[in-house]
């Protein structure tokens, strides 16, 4: 079996901050997504992958892998133009041999279940596989109707109450319906999309839905679910230097790291990291801080005495002043110099920007 993972998407819900970093390269819970996406594929054996980039993501991630240490044979390829999850999937036609378990770039992976979907697939031997979860807010995802475990229909974000188990955006395909993936109507997004492709094969009744319970899953695709995320991962348990595990209390110099958080350059921290603190390198903290529930990416900083709290900070900014953000509502601080200059961005559940001021 090969991987792939869709790493194409433009992040319009996480702009302006999507316009610093691309989407599938944002710092969460110690390590870019795109990074999280390869260590499960690592973890499950896959020693060959493809990713799909757009030529918005494809020199960035190209980049970035030059610097990523695994053992896996990693090709990236391109979506010429964002049309859709059914136009990224049919990128691989050329790349499947026979199988492959397709993540998107954007949703937090579990290990276990990405186990069982394979194991499923094998006994069952659909077209498609589709690991479903269950979310207490299907409205705003794709609901998928079953029939045991037969996929009878997709419904995009139903208006009224049809079920709560929702399109995961994680997959094991057939290179058949890889291949049928090109043949996808345009949507009236004007996209074309793989749960189109999975409605047309389902006539055949050889589309498949794995339901779990989801309570590993994000989609994170706005910022109240990229810090979500974050914790996800945090208490998922991190291998790599910089860790701290839930429960621990790390002293480094002048800092201290109270679990679970990580902290790429420990001798950067002069207050107090955690829990739930992700900090990439560069990211400093001056004496007296303390920083929680925030993920804090490259070059980022926080002036002595101030405390943060649900917030994001993205690369170079520097929070100046006391930051309390909420977790329905987090806080963005970007750098000066970018088109929102030292500005705070507050959001509501929706997404949408509730009000800026000054900091």
């Amino acid at each position: 079996m090969q991987g792939a993972i869709l790493a194409g998407g433009l992040g319009k819900r996480l702009r302006p901050l999507s316009e610093i970093v691309p989407k599938p390269l944002l710092f969460v819970g110690g390590k870019p997504m795109l990074d999280h996406a390869l260590s499960a594929f690592e973890a499950l054996g896959l020693r060959e992958v493809a990713i799909v980039a757009s030529p918005f993501t494809r020199e960035a991630i190209t980049s970035h892998l030059n610097n990523v240490d695994n053992n896996i044979d990693i090709r990236v390829l391109l979506q010429e133009k964002p049309l859709g999850t059914a136009d990224a999937v049919s990128v691989l036609e050329n790349f499947v041999d026979d199988e492959v378990l397709v993540v998107s770039s954007d949703v937090t992976l579990n290990v276990p279940a990405m186990v069982s979907l394979v194991k499923f697939h094998r006994e069952k031997s659909p077209l498609a596989s589709i690991l479903g979860v269950k979310v207490k807010d299907p409205s705003k995802y794709g609901v998928l109707l079953v029939n045991g475990a037969t996929l009878t229909g997709v419904v995009e974000k139903p208006k009224e109450f049809l079920g709560d188990l929702v399109n995961s955006g994680i997959y094991v395909l057939s290179k058949y319906a890889v291949a049928s993936a090109k043949d996808s109507p345009i949507s009236v997004r004007g996209e074309k999309e793989i749960t189109d492709t999975f409605v047309s094969l389902s006539k055949s009744g050889l589309v498949m839905v794995l339901p779990d319970n989801g309570s590993w899953w994000h989609d994170v695709g706005d910022f109240r679910n990229l810090l979500m995320a974050n914790q996800y991962y945090l208490e998922f348990g991190l291998d790599q230097k910089g860790y701290v595990r839930g429960g621990d209390i790390k002293r480094v110099g002048k800092g201290t790291i109270i679990g679970p958080s990580f902290v790429a350059d420990a001798d950067l921290i002069e207050g107090e990291v955690g829990p739930y603190a992700s900090l990439d390198s560069g990211a400093k903290i001056g004496f007296g801080c303390h920083v929680r529930n925030t993920v804090m990416m490259q070059g980022s900083g926080v002036l002595p005495a101030y405390s943060v709290r649900n917030a994001i900070l993205a690369p170079g900014a520097l929070a100046t002043s006391e930051v309390h953000g909420t977790q329905e509502a987090p806080a963005l601080i970007m750098p000066s110099g970018s088109k929102i200059r030292q500005r705070m961005l507050l959001f509501t559940k929706a997404g949408r920007l509730a009000f800026i001021r000054k900091i």
